[in-house]
């Protein structure tokens, strides 16, 4: 399915690469982090599915995966997925005219 709402970012561009960490915003409602790995951006529920660590204060290994700082388990950047089983919700980040982007799947009405 294709992602066809997006919506700016709260995080100024250059603070993003510069700061080699995880960084937390909300967004209608919801807590998100965003982190930086080989110079593409990553977004994602901000809670860990496993006992609901903050992973805005984990950290990025050079696997591109990132660790939650409770129970050390750790999640594949690109595909969500943690080898204990858990999978986080991520999302696509672009830059778009100098602004971080984060995209959503369009909700229909049958969507809950």
């Amino acid at each position: 399915m294709a992602y066809e709402e997006w919506h700016n970012i709260p995080i100024p561009l250059n603070v993003t690469k510069e700061s080699k960490k995880v960084l937390s915003f909300r967004l209608k409602g919801k807590a998100y982090f965003l982190a930086s790995h080989d110079n593409q951006y990553y977004a994602g529920y901000l809670k860990c599915p496993h006992a609901g660590g903050d992973l805005s204060r984990g950290i990025i290994l050079e696997s591109g995966e990132i660790v939650c700082p409770l129970h050390r388990y750790a999640f594949d950047l690109k595909t969500g997925r943690s080898k204990e089983g858990f999978c986080i919700e991520h999302f696509p980040v672009k830059v778009e005219n100098g602004n971080l982007m984060i995209g959503f799947k369009k909700r229909g009405w049958f969507n809950f």
